[in-house]
């Protein structure tokens, strides 16, 4: 019986182990997954389509851009049916940034660290979303006290009884943070962490981020900015054909936009994008237009914008299959694949 037993903590300790190993970490930033998100209203909500879209540089750390996609708003919040009746499409809004190191996540934040009462020192500010902060959007930065830093987020190494300093969006500064459950559920056939945490009872899964109270880059709502376009509810995970990986514990059935994942995997062909031994060739006179380039991963290899035809030279570009895009204002996206040998 005591050899059973001790048997018995060997096991358990083995999976405890495999569970904390950050080597184990099951990325959040995927370019090939789809957030569906909520901010509630008093009698609509604004259900927003989220995803990762390029790489860009702070501090010599790379972090990637997270932007809204698609929307729509829907009326009778809070009903399980929901009634679409508008659809914008081909928007493209700034959300945050993130990164992800050792199971750790972070993004980036506009604020400084300001003495208090006790002797100690609180940061207070919001989270970034564009990648050159206008001072007219964030007046702070007028003052000297404040710049760009990182923020942890998230840290799926810890285990019950564990703390962490993570950024709130909702208080606009670190709040710590007790883990008080944690278990293991499945996305897509991968086993991912979930950590119930301590604040409004937040569940955090890896791959996903919250799961309720908050999306991606802040746990809870962002009353700090207060603009309405913060994603209060996750609802829905899908991968980039439209199968559902995940769904919150109160999921709302919402209305998918038509073309919702066209704009992510889904490769068309289109005479306005022009492929040529010189390069990747796409614009409309008069309009703002912009061309991409991603390889089969999801990375930007490439991207350009006018307001008019440009052509973004291929010549620079390592052999194997690529993905353009182009996109011109008030027309959808086209896409076309394309080899460099």
């Amino acid at each position: 019986m005591k050899k059973l037993y001790i048997f018995f903590l060997l096991a358990l300790g083995m999976v405890s182990g495999a569970v904390a190993n950050a080597s184990d970490y099951k990325t959040m930033i995927r370019y090939d997954r789809v957030w569906e998100c909520a901010s509630c209203g008093y009698s609509n909500s604004v259900v927003n389509y989220m995803k990762f879209d390029g790489e860009c540089q702070f501090f010599g750390k790379t972090f990637h851009r997270i932007v809204t996609f698609k929307q729509t708003k829907v009326e009778h919040w809070g009903t399980i049916k929901v009634d679409e009746y508008e659809f914008l499409d081909d928007i493209y809004v700034h959300e945050g940034f993130l990164r992800e190191e050792e199971g750790k996540v972070y993004s980036i934040a506009v604020g400084g660290y300001f003495p208090q009462q006790d002797g100690s020192e609180r940061f207070h500010g919001r989270l970034m979303t564009s990648d050159t902060p206008d001072p007219k959007i964030y007046p702070e930065l007028h003052d000297e006290s404040y710049d760009i830093h990182e923020v942890l987020i998230y840290d799926f190494n810890c285990n019950i009884g564990d703390s962490f300093k993570s950024y709130s969006a909702m208080l606009g500064g670190f709040e710590e943070v007790n883990v008080e459950r944690k278990s293991i559920v499945s996305i897509d056939g991968e086993d991912c962490i979930n950590l119930g945490i301590d604040i409004m009872d937040i569940d955090i899964i890896e791959g996903i981020g919250p799961t309720n109270h908050g999306c991606l880059n802040y746990i809870a709502y962002d009353m700090v900015t207060g603009h309405e376009l913060s994603h209060n509810y996750f609802n829905r995970l899908y991968d980039e054909t439209g199968r559902l990986l995940y769904e919150s514990h109160e999921v709302f059935r919402y209305i998918l936009p038509d073309n919702l994942f066209s704009s992510v995997g889904v490769v068309t062909d289109s005479g306005d994008l022009c492929i040529t031994a010189d390069g990747v060739a796409f614009g409309y006179d008069n309009r703002r237009n912009k061309v991409c380039i991603y390889d089969l991963e999801g990375r930007l290899v490439a991207s350009e914008s006018a307001a008019g035809r440009m052509t973004i030279p291929t010549s620079h570009l390592t052999p194997g299959l690529y993905i353009a895009e182009g996109r011109a204002e008030g027309c959808a996206a086209t896409r076309r694949k394309f080899i460099v040998r």
